[in-house]
């Protein structure tokens, strides 16, 4: 009997982790959705926006930069909710990234990677007008799943909410 027992709490537990953080109709909260924008992002923004211990091409000097200085941050976020900070944060012609400002609103994440695997959303919360957006990515073990330190950016695309600040969480899943 404590055997049954603890199988059901260990299902019900799995299934809690499994579609806890997604709402009842299964999609993540607010309709969010990541899209992986590293070639999105206008090359001038970029440059205003550099974070720390990132390799990057400096054509002027014609060498490779690493920013491993405190000056720069670790990461930026920046919350969109109109089309004139769009304009100024993307080149044109995104054709996957149609917005309704009046309905919805963008969450601009940029931070270092190692690895140019593709990155998942795994849930969004808004507690107290803080938004909490958790995403992952694969890793696969041993050798070749690694690059160049870069600047990353990713873009959540989701219903308009009222936000104050923005946090991310980066969850590791590692697959042999």
């Amino acid at each position: 009997m404590k055997k049954v027992i603890q199988s059901i709490a260990i299902i019900v537990v799995g299934l809690f982790i499994m579609t806890g953080c997604r709402t009842g109709n299964g999609n993540i909260a607010y309709n969010a959705v990541l899209y992986n924008a590293d070639n999105w992002i206008n090359e001038d923004f970029a440059n205003d926006n550099m974070i720390r211990n990132i390799h990057y091409y400096d054509d002027e000097h014609n060498e490779i930069i690493f920013t491993n200085d405190e000056s720069y941050p670790s990461s930026r976020t920046f919350i969109v909710e109109n089309l004139e900070d769009y304009d100024k944060i993307f080149i044109n012609n995104i054709n996957e990234l149609d917005v309704d400002f009046n309905k919805q609103m963008l969450i601009v994440y940029t931070f270092m990677a190692i690895s140019r695997k593709k990155l998942t959303l795994v849930s969004t919360d808004l507690q107290d007008k803080k938004l909490k957006i958790t995403y992952k990515s694969i890793s696969k073990a041993g050798v070749g799943d690694t690059c160049m330190p870069y600047q990353r950016w990713i873009v959540i695309k989701q219903d308009k909410v009222e936000v104050e600040s923005v946090e991310f969480v980066s969850k590791i899943e590692f697959v042999n």
